[in-house]
C-alpha cells in the first residue's frame, strides 16, 4: 500500500508566563486518517498537548487535517 502524508506546523504563541504554548498544524494524506491518528503525527514532530482536535476535509483527491493543540508546560 502506497501513502503520501505532509506535515506543516508552527507554534502560534506562548503564554507571557511562558507555560502554555498553542499550535497549529496540517496533515495531508493520499489514504484517510483517523483524526487521532493526525494528532499522533503532530505529537511526533513536537506540537502535541493535553488538548488537540481537527477538522477533516477531502480535498482535491487528498484527505487535509487541520489541527490546533494546546500544551501546560510546568
Amino acid at each position: 500500500m502506497k501513502n503520501t502524508i505532509t506535515f506543516e506546523g508552527e507554534r502560534t504563541g506562548v503564554s507571557s508566563s511562558g507555560n502554555t504554548e498553542w499550535y497549529e498544524f496540517t496533515v495531508t494524506s493520499t489514504r484517510h486518517l483517523t483524526k487521532s491518528g493526525a494528532i499522533g503525527i503532530g505529537q511526533s514532530h513536537g506540537m502535541g498537548g493535553q488538548t488537540a482536535s481537527c477538522e477533516e476535509t477531502q480535498e482535491d483527491g487528498v484527505f487535509v487535517y487541520r489541527c490546533k493543540a494546546t500544551c501546560y508546560c510546568d
